[in-house]
């Protein structure tokens, strides 16, 4: 047992700087090829979510988490208010 607890630490100490693409979904939404190409500066495309509801944080198209957008230092961000259990990431992707 002790030599897979090693194994585990040297495959962790291996991955752990690496980096993973992450991106925040704000709402879906869909529509015909004609109002795409009628879109111009200042359109609204209305999505799937309302104001104020949580986003989804997303790695490699997984949702991993739930949050809600904060401005920090004239930036966005995402504060983290839910994290997806292993179980429910499996249920959501299948």
């Amino acid at each position: 047992m002790l030599d897979t607890e090693i194994t585990k630490a040297a495959i962790l100490e291996r991955l752990i700087d690496l980096e993973l693409p992450m991106s925040v979904t704000l709402g879906r939404s869909s529509m015909p090829i004609r109002d795409v190409l009628k879109l111009t500066s200042g359109s609204i495309v209305e999505l799937d979510r309302n104001a104020g509801e949580f986003v989804d944080l997303t790695i490699h198209g997984t949702v991993v988490a739930r949050g809600e957008i904060v401005s920090v230092k004239g930036n966005y961000g995402v504060r983290i208010k839910e994290i997806i259990s292993q179980q429910d990431r499996l249920a959501f992707a299948a």
